[in-house]
């Protein structure tokens, strides 16, 4: 059973696909401190941009249907990678560690 599961896993990462939320290094990089609660935190120095980013440009509208309709899935930080992009589980007997 083990081994059928280690084939099909195997194939399965090697030939499926996954969409990440990926975002540009300089949201993280540049920062500033703003004041939320009584508390002091970092958000991206370019706010608009990020929330353009994640959102899409239409981010400061309000809309009530935004997830129902699908409209998240059209946001430029959602992209498609084949998953085997990341690496491999490794496996491992729970029944030796007993």
């Amino acid at each position: 059973m083990k081994i059928i599961f280690h084939r099909y896993l195997t194939f399965h990462i090697n030939n499926s696909t996954c969409i990440y939320h990926k975002f540009p290094e300089e949201y993280f990089t540049n920062l500033k401190k703003i004041f939320f609660y009584e508390m002091e935190i970092n958000i991206p120095l370019k706010t608009e941009a990020f929330l353009a980013h994640r959102y899409g440009l239409s981010w400061n509208i309000p809309d009530s249907q935004f997830n129902q309709s699908g409209k998240w899935k059209q946001s430029e930080a959602r992209v498609e990678i084949e998953m085997s992009y990341l690496p491999m589980p490794e496996f491992y007997d729970q029944t030796e560690n007993n």
